[in-house]
């Protein structure tokens, strides 16, 4: 055989055997070998089904690889393509031109003792000696490896968390990947390309290029349509919220690098959430939003530094409540374990958004540790921030405006800074409604609070938190307050309109409103049966605080008060008849009040009683220290005095029937010092019928009424009072009735004292006029007091006199017998005259009766007045001593005769009341004589009969 042929058949030779070992017999010894490995070092059943060689290309092919049961594979794929290139040879690494993975399938699972299942699939060999074991050198260069083309088609991966008290599954299906031209030792990256899908959960797209040493990734992700029900979970094992829906959305470009550090750095990022829903895990709704957007952001990992070019949200709508214990569930929610604290060189994050966009958002709020549950729907809120630095000192502009309640409305603007805390922010509110308040006033006061709205425009300042620093300028106004008193269900206190202006306050220092107008204010007082006030009974008593109370007092200006249209009701039940009045068209105005400033303010404010009697008061005072300095003038006329008819029966036991009142009334103080003048006018007063009270003056009130009331039915007093107000036993309200009670006492204990007062003869007493004894006739003085009395009693028509006649048997016995006997003997004489037939006077008085005739008169005179004879003893005695005798006897009798002391007084009563009537003018109707006195003792030899008065 030929050489050449020869060397031909052995190289064909070789080529067969070659063929028929690379292409039958070393796959399927690599099958059986492989298949044993596996079967030596899987934990579950193994199994490659075919394995095929190209001894040519260098092409590899495994089919049917599978690590697991065959319904629940964990490893599988259906096909592993490799083709190796020639020039690995002697290029000294292994450079695949191809390799592709064909539907493979990878179970992940995490057991819930944490261990990864992927990691119990293979037998590791147990070594006892440490030293066996290998080495990692970091110096090491990585393995030699070149592939031009990595395919994974129809990948399959799932994924199951069951660490978790709600396990997490999710599956990929189908992931498509393809890396190009990637290696361990090449310095050009290479490209890649990844589809991955998640069925009706989403998808996720990428695509870039790669190094594989260091790893180093470049590219863009896209997330489609991601569901966030699937990984919810791990949400829900931090915050105890449920997911009801949402899907995310976004796009960004990346880098990612594992060399000495890890990096990581994301740009042109953009996120959107849509149709996102969440509750509590007790149903509660807690957020709601149709879409929320983030553009053009940024993340570096290694600078801790997150931008958000902007920030967008659609109908944001959440539920915030407070618990019974003051606590927010938001801050519940996200209560996290404490984390570590961060080395010393670790940068804190810094994260800023460049604009805020929120719109359409409602915020529901519910405050349960109220004293009742407080429900507001905040709702239309759109919310515009710029330059946001939640670390940074850099100011952020604030722009919000949003509907509160039912009518109420809120504007915000501004800037704002976070590091620190610093604020510049104008506050436009509008019918803001103030019954929100009531669940926080209500362990405070009885009060409940009908309506009422709040309007303010303001400018915040704040400039630090710790102390806080805070300023605010602007004015407010509160419309329709309406407040009930829940004891009675009575209005407590309203007004149509409260308007401050130009308010200026500095936290903690000082507050000034250069205007209060009050328009229509209302307010009732009342004093309760036990004399407490109503005011006091709505205060809910509060427990005492112990602390002790350093803060510097508040500075407060107040420019001015005005007052327009106001009323108010008072009742007094402490009476009875209760007392009830009011007061209308209450107009004025109170200057300017400062805590700083000793000058009083100006006071002027007019009113109505009862809508009829009008008000005025003026003045100056400081209502922040009344006790300083003081000057008040309070005029009140036509007051009707029958509403006054509670306090005239309590204090002076009589109702009144008619009459009305004009007062005025002057108050200074200087110091504390009070001096005060009170002056009344009663008109017309008519005392109606009798009260019991025990309070009543024991005096004769009606005799005191008509002492006081003069010719015009007016009674005029004035009642000063004086006093030091620091003093604790000092009460102006009490000296005021003990000072009207002592004029009434006056009046009543000494009339006549002031009857003559009013005639300019004050230290006269007129209630006694005198006679000399046993005379009837008025001496000159005693004309005199009766002109002054009469004058004083034509001043004081109610008044009438009683003239009570007297005599007294020392001073008008001798007297009066003596005239008796005169006239006895002139009435003889008359007798013996006319029986003669002599001439004789009209009048027996008018006779002279001759010495000669009296011893014989007397004689018959003695027979007669004692129905006696004369005693016999008499008849020695001489004629001078006989008469005087007879004389004595006669006197003796008369001396005593009550009839003659009767006929005296009452003759010197009628002459007191005729001369009262015929000669001052007085009118008769108005004087009374009443029975007389004959019992009296006379002084110097003269005897008064006695005045008394009495009211009709």
């Amino acid at each position: 055989m030929p050489k050449a042929l020869k060397r031909a058949a052995i190289v064909l030779s070789l080529l067969l055997l070659y063929c028929l070992l690379g292409f039958l017999i070393l796959p399927r010894v690599a099958l059986h070998v492989a298949n044993q490995q596996l079967t030596r070092y899987t934990t579950q059943p193994a199994q490659i089904d075919k394995i095929s060689l190209n001894p040519f290309t260098f092409e590899v092919e495994l089919k049917g690889f599978r690590i697991g049961s065959p319904e629940h594979p964990v490893l599988a794929a259906k096909r592993l393509y490799a083709d190796l290139e020639l020039n690995s040879l002697w290029r000294r690494e292994a450079h695949l031109a191809r390799l592709e993975l064909e539907e493979p399938v990878v179970d992940v699972t995490l057991e819930k003792d944490g261990t990864l299942n992927l990691t119990e699939l293979f037998k590791t060999p147990e070594s006892s000696d440490p030293q066996d074991k290998p080495t990692a050198n970091a110096t090491e260069p990585p393995f030699p490896l070149t592939i031009d083309a990595l395919v994974l088609q129809r990948a399959q991966v799932h994924y199951r968390d069951q660490q978790l008290k709600q396990p997490v599954e999710v599956s990929f299906n189908p992931i498509d990947l393809t890396l190009e031209n990637i290696g361990t030792r090449t310095e050009n990256p290479g490209r890649y390309s990844l589809n991955a899908q998640a069925g009706q959960d989403g998808a996720l797209t990428s695509e870039g290029t790669l190094h594989l040493v260091p790893f180093t990734l470049n590219g863009s992700l896209e997330l489609k349509e991601a569901a966030l029900a699937p990984w919810w979970t791990y949400v829900s094992e931090a915050l105890p919220l449920s997911l009801d829906k949402g899907r995310l959305n976004g796009h960004a470009q990346y880098h990612l690098e594992t060399g000495n550090t890890f990096q990581l750095q994301l740009s042109k990022t953009s996120l959107s959430l849509d149709e996102f829903s969440s509750k509590a895990v007790n149903a509660t709704p807690q957020i709601h939003l149709n879409h929320l957007a983030i553009a053009d952001a940024t993340l570096d990992l290694t600078k801790r530094q997150i931008h958000l070019g902007k920030l967008e949200t659609r109908n944001l709508e959440a539920w915030v409540s407070r618990d019974r214990d003051g606590q927010l569930d938001w801050a519940k929610l996200f209560t996290f374990p404490e984390q570590p604290e961060a080395l010393p060189d670790t940068p804190n994050w810094q994260i800023s958004i460049g604009k805020t966009d929120l719109q359409g958002g409602r915020l529901h709020l519910k405050d349960l540790a109220a004293s009742a549950p407080v429900d507001l729907d905040i709702k239309d809120i759109n919310l515009a921030l710029s330059n946001l630095d939640l670390a940074g000192q850099m100011p952020t502009t604030v722009n919000l405006n949003a509907q509160v309640g039912l009518h109420g409305q809120l504007e915000v603007s501004g800037e704002l800074t976070l590091n620190p805390v610093t604020a510049r922010l104008h506050i436009v509110n509008n019918d803001i409604d103030l019954r929100l308040a009531q669940a926080y006033i209500a362990p405070y006061i009885r009060l409940e609070v009908r309506s009422g709205m709040l309007a303010s425009d303001i400018n915040l300042s704040l400039h630090d938190t710790a102390p806080l620093a805070l300023s605010v300028t602007g004015q407010a106004q509160l419309t329709q307050l309406h407040t009930l008193d829940t004891q009675r269900q009575r209005d407590f206190l309203r007004w149509q309109t409260l308007t401050l202006k130009g308010i200026s306050y500095e936290h903690g220092q000082r507050l000034a409103i250069d205007d209060i107008t009050l328009l229509r204010p209302y307010a009732r007082l009342i004093i309760n049966e036990d004399l407490t006030t109503n005011f006091r009974q709505l205060l809910i008593p509060q427990p005492k605080d112990e602390a002790p109370d350093d803060t510097t007092p508040l500075t407060l200006h107040i420019g001015g008060i005005h007052v327009v249209n106001g009323s108010a009701n008072f009742a007094d039940y402490s009476l009875t008849p209760s007392f009830i009045t009011a007061i209308q068209e209450l107009n004025g105005q109170i200057g300017t009040l400062d805590t700083k400033a000793s000058d009083p303010a100006e006071i002027s404010l007019t009113g109505k009683v009862d809508r009829f009697a009008p008000v005025n008061i003026k003045g100056r005072l400081n209502p922040l220290d009344p006790l300083n300095k003081l000057n008040v003038t309070a005029a009140f006329r036509h007051v009707e005095l029958t509403t006054l008819t509670p306090y005239s029966g309590k204090f002076a036991g009589y109702a009144i029937r008619k009459g009305r009142l004009d007062l005025d009334l002057n108050y200074r103080i200087d110091n504390s010092k009070l001096d005060a003048q009170n002056h009344l006018v009663l008109d017309q007063l008519e005392l109606g019928e009798r009260i019991d009270s025990p309070d009543a003056v024991d005096l004769p009130v009606r005799l005191a009424v008509a002492l006081l009331k003069d010719s015009h039915g007016r009674i005029d007093l004035t009642l000063p009072v004086a006093g030091n107000l620091n003093d604790p036993n000092f009460s102006v309200a009490p000296i005021i009735w003990q000072t009207m009670r002592n004029v009434i006492a006056r009046a009543v204990q000494s009339p006549f004292k002031m009857l003559a007062g009013l005639a300019g003869r004050a230290e006269t007493d007129l209630n006694e006029i005198p006679f000399e004894a046993a005379s009837v006739n008025l001496t000159g003085e005693a004309r005199q007091s009766l002109d002054t009395l009469a004058q004083a009693l034509k001043r004081r028509p109610q008044l009438q006199l009683d003239v009570e006649g007297r005599s007294a048997v020392e001073i008008d016995g001798p007297s009066l017998s003596a005239q008796r006997l005169e006239r006895e003997f002139q009435t003889q004489y008359y007798n013996l005259l006319q029986r003669r037939g002599g001439k004789v006077p009209a009048d027996a008085t008018q006779l002279a009766v001759p010495e000669d005739m009296r011893p014989a008169l007397l004689e018959g005179i003695y027979r007669t007045r004692l129905k006696q004879q004369p005693p016999a003893e008499w008849t020695h005695l001489s004629d001078t001593e006989r008469q005087q005798r007879l004389s004595a006897a006669i006197l003796d009798s008369w001396k005593t005769s009550d009839l003659l002391l009767r006929r005296l007084a009452q003759a010197r009563a009628q002459n007191i009341k005729q001369y009262l009537v015929e000669k001052t003018g007085l009118e008769e109707g108005r004087i009374y004589l009443i029975d007389v006195n004959t019992s009296q003792q006379g002084n110097n030899g003269r005897i008064a009969a006695q005045l008394h008065l009495g009211s009709s």
